[in-house]
């Protein structure tokens, strides 16, 4: 695992040739196609995942989450700092710096 710093203002994008696909209202299917591995996500992971589709900010993570779901801002951040970090480790979601284009 690599040392990380997430902040709010971290912008956040999923890699474009993971596939997801959606199982039912709660869970999601996501499949890497280079490590021939899937995983399941389920409840606001599965909201945070539509959001990483395009580049977006921690904070606006977070945001929408909090927004869809019945959880506090502190729980929500804990939650989806360390859904995100297992996402980054896992490969399927990099941070993107100042000189990406969105």
């Amino acid at each position: 695992m690599m040392d990380l710093v997430l902040t709010p203002g971290s912008r956040l994008v999923a890699r474009a040739d993971v596939l997801g696909s959606s199982v039912g209202d709660e869970a999601s299917i996501l499949l890497d196609p280079v490590a021939g591995r899937y995983f399941t996500i389920e409840g606001a992971g599965t909201s945070a995942w539509a959001a990483l589709a395009v580049p977006v900010t921690f904070d606006a993570l977070c945001a929408r989450v909090t927004a869809e779901f019945d959880v506090d801002d502190a729980t929500c951040e804990r939650d989806m700092r360390d859904l995100v970090t297992r996402l980054i480790d896992l490969g399927l979601v990099r941070v993107l710096d100042e000189h990406d284009a969105d």
